[in-house]
């Protein structure tokens, strides 16, 4: 039985070291820095929200024009 305890925290302490040397290795070779990525990011977003709010007027407009077209042509109908 003190064997299996053993055996669990071996593996434990496997996961514990990868998961550290794996968190220095990402910090070493990360591409800018932290103050850097954020900023990256926030433009990011930014750009993208732009972008979604535009999309969302196109898309609305579109649909309102759609809706208009076919009411006309009900009502022209009848």
């Amino acid at each position: 039985m003190n064997n299996r305890k053993t055996s669990h925290s071996g593996i434990f302490a496997i996961f514990v070291i990868g998961g550290l040397i794996g968190t220095a290795l990402m910090l070493l070779f990360a591409p800018r820095s932290g103050k850097r990525t954020r900023k990256k990011l926030q433009r990011t977003s930014t750009r993208l929200r732009r972008q979604t709010i535009a999309n969302a007027y196109l898309s609305t407009k579109r649909v309102s024009n759609f809706i208009h077209a076919c009411l006309q042509k009900l009502t022209s109908t009848l």
